[in-house]
C-alpha cells in the first residue's frame, strides 16, 4: 500500500497517495496497537505518519504536515 502510494505521489496524484497513506497508517496502527513492544511495528507506524506528512505538505496543509511529523518523531 505505502509504495502504492509513493508510485501516485510520485505521478502527481495527491488525493490517491494520501488515501493510500492512511489505509497504511490504518494497517500499522493496528499491528502496532497489538504489538506495541515491536521495534519494527514503531519504526512502520513512524514511516506511515511520515508519508502522510509529506502529502500534507505538498497540498499546503502545513498543520496537517506538522501533526503527522510530530507523532513521526514521537515513536523514534
Amino acid at each position: 500500500v505505502q509504495r502504492l502510494g509513493l508510485v501516485h505521489q510520485l505521478q502527481g496524484e495527491t488525493d490517491e497517495a494520501t488515501k493510500l497513506f492512511r489505509r497504511f497508517l490504518d494497517l500499522c496502527r493496528s499491528l502496532h496497537d497489538a504489538d506495541p513492544k515491536s521495534i519494527e511495528y514503531a519504526r512502520n507506524l513512524s514511516v506511515a505518519h511520515e508519508r502522510l506528512g509529506d502529502a500534507a505538505m505538498r497540498t499546503g496543509d502545513l498543520a496537517g504536515a506538522a501533526k503527522s511529523f510530530g507523532e513521526c518523531e514521537r515513536l523514534r
